[in-house]
């Protein structure tokens, strides 16, 4: 089967999702990474790529998960992708025929660029879908009336009915 192998956002399925023992850094012996095998349809043909999360006690130096380990940030990634709570490492399975998304793009590592899965997300954010009563009352909220478009379109029609040789 052939690698995805194009950047760009892939939604695929996780197939056999697992655990890896990562080699001791530093005196570190309790690393391991997720594999999370992505599968999706590109081109009529089916295509798939790796995604890793890393567990490690490395603390993140930057940004808004600064001063915290990977592995903690990792394992609430791994419940916002479909894993149940509490995180358990052995739930990995429940992770098998998950919908999520791989942000891929090529990687320059020691002067060999290939592609890689740089950011693993839930479908849509994460966010949950709302229901369309729920979208008529955001709406009305936004807008002050959920039939103002229609009497804005309404009145953009009679208006085109008026005939006063004007270009406009």
């Amino acid at each position: 089967m052939p690698l995805i192998d194009k950047p760009a956002t892939y939604r695929v399925t996780l197939r056999n999702p697992a655990w890896q023992r990562m080699e001791a850094k530093d005196g570190d012996n309790a690393r391991m990474q997720a594999v999370l095998p992505g599968y999706c349809e590109v081109g009529g043909e089916e295509q798939h790529i790796n995604g890793y999360l890393y567990f490690t006690r490395q603390l993140i130096g930057s940004g808004k998960n600064q001063g915290r380990s990977a592995a903690e940030v990792n394992s609430e990634l791994l419940l916002s992708l479909g894993m149940s709570a509490p995180f358990e490492p052995s739930k990995i399975t429940e992770m098998d025929g998950a919908e999520v998304e791989f942000v891929c793009e090529n990687d320059t590592y020691q002067g060999e660029t290939r592609l890689k899965v740089k950011w693993i997300n839930p479908v849509g954010g994460g966010k949950p879908p709302i229901t369309g009563d729920e979208a008529d009352a955001l709406f009305a909220e936004m807008c002050g009336n959920v039939a103002a478009p229609q009497a804005a379109v309404e009145g953009a029609a009679a208006s085109e009915e008026d005939d006063d040789d004007l270009p406009f």
